[in-house]
């Protein structure tokens, strides 16, 4: 799939790595580009920097992330890419006791870790199936593919993020989606142009040269470094690898 005149839809996408990933969609010709976020008014002045359309968005909440499709299908008339990249990490690391985290905090996660994915997904699917075509880009973490040690919640959501989009691709390989996942790389530092290198680098794995890529029914992954500070130890890079 080619990303020229394509219409993406991208969670998260107020600041960091997502707004990046607005950024170098637009410079490889996307035809518009729909800023999901949390923080609406984030999503808003993103959008007035770059073009798009700004959209508040609970990723947690069914009903909104259905809403917010909808609102952008009523505005571009489709949605060809899903990038579903809101996620966050815990603010307290416990690296004595993986189970300190509330029952709350490992809800938390799961909701946006997990099922943000599955909620963009059900939205976005009919349309793609019917046209015979899409991309779906689930970002994940390196801690989806190893650890993050203090945070079990945040590796076992993220690794959920992985298996499923490996289910993903090999129930809907076949009928034209493309399915890959990106798993940034937590480093030290806030520097806005390392944050948007680091978009462009998660777009060549997700996109390649010429779009969205991966055989049919696979996944492909691969860790990039994530530039935003951690709130824990680094965690090691992962070889690239295809599931």
């Amino acid at each position: 799939m080619q990303m020229k005149d394509r219409i993406a839809f991208v969670t998260g996408a107020g600041r960091g790595i997502g707004r990046a990933f607005c950024r170098e969609l637009l410079r490889r010709g996307a035809a518009g580009v729909v800023i999901a976020d949390l923080d609406g008014a984030m999503a808003q002045a993103t959008a007035a920097e770059l073009g798009g359309l700004g959209l508040q968005c609970d990723v947690s909440d069914e009903a909104a992330v259905r809403a917010a499709v909808a609102a952008a299908i009523a505005h571009y008339g489709r949605v060809d890419v899903l990038l579903s990249n809101a996620g966050f990490g815990a603010t307290e690391l416990d690296l004595d006791d993986a189970l300190a985290e509330s029952n709350t905090v490992w809800t938390r996660m799961w909701q946006v870790h997990v099922m943000a994915h599955v909620y963009a997904s059900r939205a976005v699917l009919p349309g793609m199936l019917e046209r015979g075509e899409g991309c779906l880009v689930n970002v994940a973490s390196a801690a989806g593919l190893l650890c993050q040690v203090g945070d079990a919640a945040y590796s076992a959501t993220k690794h959920a993020a992985v298996g499923l989009a490996e289910s993903l691709a090999i129930t809907y390989g076949e009928r034209g989606i493309r399915v890959s996942v990106v798993s940034p790389v937590h480093r030290h530092g806030h520097h806005r142009p390392r944050r948007e290198a680091a978009g462009r680098r998660a777009c060549r794995p997700a996109f390649g040269r010429a779009g969205c890529h991966g055989d049919r029914g696979r996944t492909r992954t691969r860790a990039i470094p994530d530039p935003d500070p951690p709130r824990s130890p680094d965690v090691r890079p992962a070889q690239d690898r295809r599931l």
